[in-house]
């Protein structure tokens, strides 16, 4: 079943696009069950793909956002109806708004299941097609995976960003999550080795066990670099300040 309010509302659309939309809301939590257990199992996708659209395509910006859980839960459960490349990206992106706003309301476990949806939901193509939000639901998943002690499914999750990243800075980022993570579990070493391997893929390069003289120069490599990289970011490339590096 859905979190509660999730069939509170139900709008239905009137036969003339003119007419406004009717409302119908059941006063009490086991009467919309009942209702709902009355749906046949098969008719159960279609019934949640026209809620969601309609909530979806019929609401303010203000209440899609309010409504955000209940129009991805209703849609997602509708996710083999939904057959359309754009109509499955636009669900992609549904999930990718609501996994990390549940995130921020300390549900990593429901945020996980948004992410790993929208993965599911994907077209084939995405990496190609939509290679910005491939890349954050990996990031993101990884991530939940992780402070979920799920710790297979992250190092899976970030294998597959690493392997789709498309360039060094997006390779870094990635590093630099991993960084975060390894070190709140006490992984010092860890987290130094991938710490190495992500500045390795900047250019800049540190032993394991630098001498003060190797530090400096790197620190220095690293000014210049942050100073092309200022220079260049003028234009519409991502500067390493923008990305989350500073030195």
């Amino acid at each position: 079943m859905q979190s509660r309010g999730a069939y509170q509302t139900l709008h239905l659309e009137g036969e003339a696009k003119s007419e406004s939309l009717v409302t119908y809301k059941f006063l009490h939590d086991r009467v919309q069950q009942a209702a709902y257990s009355l749906v046949g199992e098969d008719e159960r996708p279609a019934l949640h793909w026209r809620i969601g659209r309609l909530l979806l395509e019929h609401s303010s910006e203000e209440e899609r956002d309010e409504q955000l859980f209940d129009i991805a839960g209703h849609l997602n459960h509708a996710r083999e109806l939904i057959t359309e490349s754009d109509e499955r990206h636009r669900l992609v992106r549904l999930n990718l708004e609501a996994g990390p706003k549940a995130k921020a309301s300390a549900a990593p476990s429901a945020a996980t299941k948004y992410f790993a949806l929208a993965q599911e939901i994907a077209p084939e193509s995405s990496w190609q097609d939509d290679y910005e939000a491939m890349l954050q639901l990996a990031r993101e998943r990884s991530e939940c995976e992780y402070l979920e002690g799920h710790f297979e499914q992250a190092e899976m999750q970030f294998k597959i960003a690493l392997s789709h990243a498309q360039n060094a800075l997006d390779r870094a980022a990635i590093e630099t999550i991993r960084v975060s993570l390894y070190t709140t579990r006490n992984e010092y070493e860890r987290a130094t080795q991938v710490g190495l391997e992500a500045l390795a893929t900047l250019g800049l390069r540190l032993p394991l066990e630098p001498r003060q003289m190797a530090v400096m120069s790197t620190l220095l490599t690293a000014k210049r670099l942050q100073g092309r990289r200022a220079i260049a970011g003028n234009g519409n490339h991502l500067t390493m300040v923008e990305a989350g590096y500073t030195f």
